[in-house]
Parts: C-alpha cells; structure tokens; sequence
C-alpha cells in the first residue's frame, strides 16, 4: 500500500520569493605583483557577512513582512494541511454517514481509521509548525459537528455539550497571530435535507469566532479583497483570515468562491479511489496498475 501526500498551497500554486537566505560578500584578492601569473582558481573563499536568520514558523509571514508586504497574495506559496481535522480520528471515533466512504467505511472500520489519520497533531499545531492554508473537512450529523474524513469522524468542531471543540483554539490562534494571513478551505458533509443549511451555518459559526478577521470578498474598489490584492492589504484591513467554501454554494460577501483557491492535488498520483487501497492490500498483483 502506498499513500503520499504532498503540500496545499493557496490562491495559485507560487514560489515564496520572499524566503530568508543566507547572504555572503566576498573580499576582492588582492592584485598579483607585476609580471606574476593570475592563478584561474582563487585560494581564498568568500566570507559569509550574515548566517542565515531563523525562521520562526509560528509567525513566518510576520518575520518575512519586508519581503512580501506587497506581493499579491497568489504569488506567495502557503504551506498547507490536507485533512489538517484528521489527526483526531481513532479507531472507534464513529463514522460520517453522508461520508464519500461510509460504504466501505463501516466494512472495514479499523482499516479506514488508520488510512484516515493524515495528521498526527492539532490544528493549532499545525499552524505552529508553519501551515496556513487548513483544509478543514466538517460533518454535521445528529445535531453535532466533527472533523472527518472520508467515513471515519473525528472530534468534536464547534462546541457541543461538553465544551470540546476545536473551533475555539484555532480561532484563538488565529487572533492571537495577526500578521498571519490563514486560508480556511471548507468542505461540510451532511445528509442531504440538512445540507444546504449545514454549509451556511458552518460558515456562520466560523464568522462568530472571528469577529473582524474574515476578509471580504469583492473587486478592486468595492471594499473586498481577492487573490491578487497584497499580503498588506489584508493587515491594514486587520483580516487574516480567508474562508473558502470548496462547494461554491455559500454567498456570503465574507465567503470567498471555491475558484479563488487552486490545489496541487495531494496525491502523487491522479484520483485513486479508496477500493483502490484495500485492493492493494488483499490482491497487490492487480492494485500495482492503480497505484503505481
């Protein structure tokens, strides 16, 4: 079995031009004595002036401000977390019913857990470590909302009875990282009655815990932002946060439309289906021509 996942990066796959690297000044030779040979290969290296600055990753955007203050948000590459709500599914932690592999899911449960699990740390971890666009997967069933993905459930999202979502600690880290624009990329499962409702109450949840930080959508002009205005104008506004819904199917001013956002695609290899995996399991003579 081989699964690969690769980085997400946001509003047009770009290189981050603005990295910190390590600059160097070399000191001219000095000029041979007169009628002395030139040597072609110069014995004497160039002198780093400055070592390379750390880069602290939890407020990357913030230290790399000079550089990429008025680049457009679509020419810097954003690390990013594929099912970044996966890294709390277990075995055990129930099934999304309206999930793409509920089917096979409810199978083999333990098997779907396990190739579920993408991330290993919580969102806000995540962010720590760098990430900034959060490919956020909700299900809302039963009056409750979890991370999911595929079939297997994860924890609690927004608050229910007992307190425990997650939604809370990553607006707080948003809030508390003000310099650091965030690129919420939402796909919200549901039955299909509660669908249509589900996917703007997702979004309106999110806007309530982030007062204020949600940009606008909007052309030049109209007050709203989109992907070519500059990582500046997102700060001067005091929004660093973008929601994105991947469904096209909100119109909110502060919901931006899922072509805003492009993805690499988070495999090696083009759209393998989740039979594909089990197959590979059970019977790798035939999955080897499916996942190369």
């Amino acid at each position: 079995m081989r699964r690969s996942r690769r980085s997400r990066t946001l509003l047009l796959p770009a290189l981050l031009a603005g990295a910190m690297a390590a600059t160097a000044g070399a000191h001219a030779p000095a000029a041979p004595p007169a009628g002395a040979q030139a040597s072609t290969v110069s014995d004497t290296l160039p002198t780093p002036t400055r070592q390379a600055e750390a880069v602290d990753l939890a407020h990357w955007m913030e230290q790399l401000r000079p550089q990429i203050g008025t680049r457009p948000l679509n020419r810097i590459a954003m690390p990013g977390s594929h099912d970044a709500g996966s890294w709390s599914i277990h075995d055990g932690s129930g099934l999304c019913r309206s999930g793409d592999t509920y089917d096979v899911s409810r199978v083999w449960p333990g098997l779907a857990a396990s190739m579920a699990h993408t991330q290993s740390r919580p969102i806000v971890d995540q962010l720590d470590a760098g990430a900034r666009y959060i490919d956020l997967r909700l299900c809302y069933q039963d009056g409750q909302w979890y991370t999911y993905h595929g079939g297997p459930l994860g924890g609690a999202f927004f608050d229910g009875p007992s307190g425990t979502g997650e939604a809370a600690s990553l607006a707080r880290w948003i809030t508390g990282h003000p310099s650091e624009v965030v690129i919420l990329g939402v796909r919200v499962t549901a039955d299909a009655a509660e669908l249509p409702a589900a996917r703007e109450d997702a979004m309106r949840r999110l806007k309530a815990l982030l007062p204020g930080r949600t940009a606008p959508y909007g052309a030049p002009g109209t007050g709203g932002l989109t992907p070519t205005s500059p990582y500046e104008a997102f700060l001067s506004a005091g929004t660093n946060t973008v929601l994105v819904d991947t469904s096209g199917a909100v119109h909110d001013p502060q919901v931006w439309p899922a072509g805003t956002a492009s993805d690499r695609g988070s495999y090696g290899y083009p759209n393998p289906q989740w039979t594909d995996y089990l197959e590979a399991l059970f019977r790798p003579d035939v999955a080897k021509e499916k996942l190369p």
